[in-house]
């Protein structure tokens, strides 16, 4: 599939809202049918606790929306409810929905649908909590005590971004403070904790063996928060490639997806939000060199700052005492500046032609190439 689904590990009871809303209804069950889990249980003297068709179960409404409508079978004893939540019990070919005192109208008529969903057609008995059966307890087990209290809701807490890198065999850390999609750097392998979750983001440009390693490198990090941040151990883990970035990552930046479309290492891509992607759409004359001649202007500039992928020069060529140095580079960058930002500006009766224009972007491009021939020896040196 190409890399470009997002891999995840997720534990029961730790499912995500993205993972919840594939499954309407979402209903977890206890036991399996599988032969794994009949000889685990069989060769551990453990009971089978599947689901029964006909049996006695208990199933708790969570939530109403796609994101958080979770419903698990729990212990079918009185002790497994709550005044804050809705039941379905099964027992036999009897339904009942059982309504706490504070649950929700929206958790009723969840509950109304699961019945249906796991008892098609069958009749339910609706009561209200003070008002049930004795039929209602007895498949119980008897009326005990249960809790009224509201479940204890996970602390929200402000999202980490780090950045990992290999050296000398070793794994170094770095936290990046304030962080934006623009920390985000092609070459480096980061990690985003949200307490909640915890993204394993690739660059396109990072080792492929490294890439191997997300997950080890995510529980690596997973072990450390555990101890010093309390983060849970079986938090949802998740490796996350550049350019193939979930919405439910995306939320946690200031996100610009046209910025997937630019290609190269960090440094080029600075370059070309910088003067690549400025006046795309701008009219074009016939006579201004148009991207071809834009491109040689930015390979050029590049290569001002990446003096070693240049062939070195002879350094036996004797340096001019009058290059001017970075005051001529700056010079000559200002001029290239402005060449390239000339077919954004309104064209006036008393403006230069297209053949004007094609001078002076040539006449800058020559400049600069100037500065980079003087500058040459020097690197060299």
């Amino acid at each position: 599939m190409k890399g470009r689904p997002i891999l995840g590990r997720i534990y029961e009871g730790k499912e995500p809202p993205q993972f919840i809303a594939l499954f309407q209804p979402m209903v977890i069950l206890k036991g399996g049918i599988s032969c794994g889990y009949k000889n685990s249980v069989q060769e551990k003297g453990l009971p089978d606790e599947t689901y029964p068709g006909t049996g006695v179960a208990l199933v708790r409404i969570n939530g109403t929306s796609i994101h958080n409508n979770k419903t698990l079978q729990v212990d079918a004893v009185s002790t497994s409810l709550s005044s804050t939540n809705c039941f379905v019990l099964q027992s036999g070919n009897s339904m009942f929905i059982w309504i706490g005192n504070t649950s929700s109208y929206e958790q009723q008529q969840w509950a109304a649908k699961i019945a249906e969903f796991l008892k098609p057609g069958v009749a339910v008995k609706h009561c209200k909590e003070g008002t049930e059966s004795s039929s209602f307890w007895s498949a119980l087990g008897g009326k005990q005590d249960y809790s009224n209290k509201n479940a204890t809701q996970d602390v929200v807490r402000e999202p980490h971004l780090y950045t990992f890198s290999f050296r000398n065999g070793k794994l170094e850390v770095t936290e990046v403070y304030n962080f934006s999609q623009d920390d985000l750097l092609t070459e480096d392998v980061m990690v985003l904790d949200t307490h909640a979750e915890v993204f394993v983001w690739m660059g396109q440009c990072v080792d492929t063996k490294e890439k191997q390693m997300a997950f080890e490198i995510g529980e690596k990090y997973i072990e450390h928060a555990v101890t010093f941040e309390g983060l849970a151990s079986d938090v949802p883990l998740y490796k996350v490639s550049e350019g193939n970035e979930p919405c439910f990552f995306r939320t946690y930046f200031s996100w610009d997806s046209t910025r997937s479309l630019i290609h190269g290492n960090s440094f080029q891509k600075k370059l070309s939000l910088m003067f690549g992607m400025r006046s795309e759409s701008g009219p074009k004359g016939s006579g201004d060199g148009g991207p071809t001649q834009r491109a040689s202007a930015l390979a050029a500039l590049s290569s001002a700052f990446n003096p070693s992928s240049q062939d070195k020069q002879s350094t036996d060529r004797p340096q001019s005492s009058g290059d001017g140095g970075p005051t001529q580079r700056a010079s000559a960058l200002a001029a290239l500046s402005s060449a390239l930002n000339t077919s954004g500006k309104p064209k006036s009766p008393q403006s230069q032609s297209r053949a004007g224009q094609g001078s002076q972007r040539a006449a800058a491009v020559s400049a600069l190439s100037n500065v980079l021939a003087a500058e040459s020896p020097r690197i060299a040196d």
